[in-house]
C-alpha cells in the first residue's frame, strides 16, 4: 500500500500538521512532501518551500521568562531541600526582580 506525506496549511500558509494518508489529496490547504517530517511545523510555505518565521517580540519575551522560570525554580528547590531560608527567600526576590525587568524590557 502506498503511503502519501502532506503538510497541512493554515490560512497564512504556516504548516500546522504532517499527516501519512492512505491515498493522494487534491486540497488548496494540503501540500504533498517526501516524508513525515514534522520539523516542518510552524514553517511557513513559500515559493514552493518551507520557511522559519521570525519570531515576534512577544514570543522571544516569552521564552526567556520560561528560561528564567526554569532557572530559577532548580535554584529555588535546591535552597528550599538544604533548608536555607534565607538563601531560598533572596533566590525568590532576585527572580521576581529579572522577571519584571524582562517584563518591562523593550526586546
Amino acid at each position: 500500500m502506498d503511503k502519501y506525506y502532506y503538510a497541512q496549511l493554515d490560512e497564512n500558509n504556516i504548516c500546522i500538521g504532517v499527516s501519512e494518508l492512505s491515498g493522494e489529496v487534491d486540497a488548496p490547504n494540503m501540500v504533498k512532501i517526501e516524508s513525515f517530517d514534522t520539523s516542518l511545523l510552524n514553517k511557513k510555505y513559500e515559493d514552493r518551500k518551507f520557511i522559519e518565521v521570525p519570531k515576534t517580540e512577544e514570543e522571544l519575551k516569552e521564552e526567556k521568562l520560561q528560561e528564567l522560570k526554569q532557572k530559577y525554580i532548580t535554584l529555588i528547590k535546591e535552597a528550599d531541600l538544604l533548608g536555607d531560608v534565607e538563601e531560598k527567600q533572596r533566590l525568590q526576590q532576585e527572580y521576581l526582580q529579572k522577571k519584571a525587568e524582562i517584563e518591562n524590557r523593550a526586546l
